[in-house]
């Protein structure tokens, strides 16, 4: 299992709360941390795994104008993963997650004929994107958490067509947008447990709590299921 985060001097102490759910409750062979800021990386060294890796992504970063919107430049980098990384398959989390079991499940999913795997965005209708107008897609998908078949979209191009748009078109929400529409047609759409951020659908058997859009002011403590957040911040120091 190979897993890649995004981080920076902001989000750095959550990404090491997730990292600790994730390697709590699985078997991780490897970690990517594709790196935005000039951190300090041995923060990341109370987590009992070997294979963390770092990767800078000060030198990656798209030249696009979709950097200048709310949506830093690290979101952006994840579509670079196929040429970043020499891997055949990974899993991209978002910063806001929380991994509170097996994700072997989610993990094992056949993706010999997609690109792509994630779970369909429960706030889009259709596609977001301003500046392609016409554009519409069957299933559009959150991209916190991604499931990418890196082989396949090297092998047919699509990393270049994910950069191609991203220094083309303006998006709303830029890396999930062009994700969606580059990988149209091979989206294969996982279960709710793995992705949960609607937070108004009571779900039982929850792996994967996101807080996707969630008003992060007073991040963790006073959003719904901060405890569970809380949990792996307290192991840190057990």
């Amino acid at each position: 299992m190979v897993v890649v985060y995004g981080v920076n001097n902001k989000w750095s102490d959550y990404v090491l709360v997730s990292i600790k759910s994730l390697v709590t409750n699985n078997d991780v062979s490897k970690i990517y941390l594709l790196v935005e800021d000039f951190i300090d990386t041995s923060m990341f060294s109370s987590i009992d795994i070997e294979q963390i890796r770092y990767v800078d992504a000060l030198s990656t970063y798209i030249n696009s104008t979709n950097k200048n919107t709310f949506f830093s430049e690290a979101c952006m980098v994840r579509l670079l993963l196929p040429k970043l990384l020499k891997e055949d398959k990974v899993l991209w989390l978002d910063s806001d997650t929380i991994v509170d079991g097996s994700i072997e499940g989610l993990w094992n999913i056949d993706l010999s004929n997609y690109y792509v795997a994630g779970y369909p965005d429960s706030g889009m209708d259709s596609y977001s994107g301003y500046s392609r107008e016409g554009e519409s897609l069957d299933l559009y998908i959150n991209s916190g958490v991604l499931l990418m078949n890196l082989s396949l979209i090297r092998e047919c191009s699509v990393d270049d067509e994910m950069f191609r748009l991203i220094n083309s078109y303006e998006y709303l929400y830029p890396d999930q947008d062009v994700i969606n529409v580059s990988c149209r047609d091979k989206i294969y759409p996982i279960s709710i447990i793995y992705n949960y951020f609607d937070f108004n659908r009571n779900i039982d058997n929850i792996v994967i709590y996101h807080w996707a859009a969630q008003d992060k002011s007073n991040w963790v403590y006073d959003l719904p299921f901060g405890d569970k957040w809380i949990k792996y911040k307290e192991m840190l120091y057990e």
